[in-house]
């Protein structure tokens, strides 16, 4: 039989990636020649590593976070590797937006194989730009240069599009280990850093109060407490949904 002419899942995903992304000048700097394929981490190879990560946070030693609690079993999938760069549940990465130097940046909440698109695919909780929120009512008035909103929306797309790692840290996180308030483009983080605050629903521009990102998250063991957050600060419902002052109903009238 034919294959349709319906878009595939990857190809939607492909298309809701074009839109609303952060602009950064690199690509595939951190990840091997396109002909190498990505291969799973398993639990059993990280079991080490992460007992020796989750001793140095004991001992005071490392600011991220390690919990053994994320590992249920030898089997299970907790990472993906593709040459010598590797991701693993709980990151932040960049995920290639189709056309220019743009990408997305986005949580790693799951990793599976999809047999009907015969890919290796992640589940992602995204950010948002805020140039996303159209209605200018609700846009907020303090908004960063690199600010980013973490969002109660998630979708699934082929490790193929991740192009590296992201950083997310609070504003005060991010003027400490950056006094002069930017990124120096010599550096290998450059177009990889960016500060986090809030959480916001784009589509109605409801916003979760101000938080400090490192006390909220700090790896896979906190993306229940991050998502139970996001989502119940985020509902429609909610009256502190911005600055503005207006009703809905008057601001959805000048979107």
């Amino acid at each position: 039989m034919g294959r349709s002419n319906r878009p595939t899942q990857i190809e939607r995903a492909r298309q809701w990636i074009k839109k609303g992304a952060v602009t950064r000048d690199d690509s595939d700097d951190e990840l091997a020649a396109d002909d190498q394929p990505w291969e799973w981490i398993y639990a059993d190879q990280y079991a080490q590593r992460l007992k020796a990560d989750q001793q140095d946070v004991e001992d005071g030693k490392s600011s991220r976070k390690r919990k053994a609690s994320a590992i249920s079993s030898s089997g299970d999938i907790v990472g993906a590797r593709i040459g010598r760069f590797e991701c693993r549940l709980g990151d932040a990465v960049l995920l290639k937006a189709e056309g220019g130097n743009d990408a997305w940046v986005g949580v790693i909440c799951d990793f599976f194989y999809d047999e009907d698109e015969d890919e290796k695919m992640a589940n992602f909780m995204w950010f948002s730009n805020p140039r996303e929120i159209r209605n200018k009512g609700k846009k907020m008035p303090d908004v960063l240069d690199n600010e980013l909103y973490i969002t109660p929306s998630w979708d699934d797309n082929p490790l193929s599009t991740i192009n590296g790692n992201a950083i997310v840290l609070s504003p005060k996180e991010f003027a400490k280990k950056y006094p002069k308030g930017t990124v120096p483009r010599s550096s290998k983080d450059y177009g990889k850093v960016f500060v986090c605050r809030r959480g916001c629903n784009t589509k109605t521009a409801t916003y979760t109060d101000e938080f400090v990102w490192e006390d909220i998250y700090g790896g896979e063991g906190d993306l229940p407490n991050l998502i139970k957050l996001i989502q119940s600060q985020t509902k429609a419902t909610r009256k502190k949904s911005g600055p503005a002052k207006k009703s809905d109903a008057a601001l959805d009238a000048n979107v």
